[in-house]
């Protein structure tokens, strides 16, 4: 999330900075379901090889390019 930030932030000229809610006021304000689910995306999270998916899709969208096509 901290990188995610500073690129939203270079794509919208803005100084911003990621601050992470404790879990247990995430659980109360999203619920245990969602919750569990961002815990799990923080800690273990989904696992790409970048540099191997952009040699096979070169035209691979980055966040960035991503942020600046979409507005």
């Amino acid at each position: 999330m901290p990188e995610a930030t500073r690129t939203f932030g270079q794509v919208n000229g803005r100084d911003l900075r990621y601050v992470q809610v404790p879990w247990d006021e995430f659980c109360q304000a999203a619920g245990e379901e969602i919750a569990r689910m961002y815990e799990w995306f923080d800690e273990e999270g989904y696992v790409a090889d970048i540099p191997t998916l952009r040699e096979e899709y070169p035209d691979l969208t980055t966040f960035e390019q991503y942020l600046r096509q979409s507005g």
